[in-house]
């Protein structure tokens, strides 16, 4: 298992990247105790609104519980969310809670080794306006420079998102 690879996350820090929800910590307590793994240090920040204005999501939930999972080890795990309800608060907030994954005064000091979200974006040919994926590039290509790896979701449809289905 991962605890004969070494790879457990130790000294490792990363952030959720989540929009409109947050976490029940308890639940969160409850996975890694029943899974005999070490408590989380999980810090969650909203940006423009209290943690109590969203609703507790089972897609963030699942997202810390992953990484608690493969990375017992992990030093602190951010979850930035942002109270999104249209598709203008997403082109938005999404600049922001990514940006603000870059930034050590929200992630405990340093950047993070990572970055993951379960939120796809769409088809990129169909990714509009050319300004926001103008400046989702900038702050992916400053979090490549600075080390810091982003992973995201492929989508419902996995890698054939952009075809038709027939």
């Amino acid at each position: 298992g991962f605890e004969r690879s070494g790879l457990t996350g130790r000294g490792r820090s990363a952030v959720v990247v989540e929009f409109g929800q947050y976490v029940l910590e308890d639940d969160v307590r409850a996975y890694t105790a029943g899974f005999g793994l070490p408590p989380l240090n999980l810090v969650q920040t909203v940006l423009d609104g209290p943690l109590d204005a969203l609703a507790p999501g089972a897609e963030a939930t699942l997202d810390v519980e992953t990484i608690a999972g493969m990375a017992p080890g992990i030093e602190r795990l951010t979850l930035i969310t942002a109270p999104v309800r249209t598709e203008g608060e997403f082109l938005t907030y999404a600049l922001m809670v990514y940006a603000g994954a870059l930034d050590a005064r929200i992630t405990g000091g340093r950047l993070p080794d990572a970055v993951s979200s379960s939120w796809g974006f769409a088809c990129e040919p169909e990714l509009q306006p050319v300004e926001f994926v103008d400046a989702m590039e900038a702050i992916f290509q400053t979090a490549a420079v600075a080390g810091v790896t982003v992973v995201a979701a492929a989508g419902d449809q996995g890698s054939s998102e952009c075809t038709s289905r027939q």
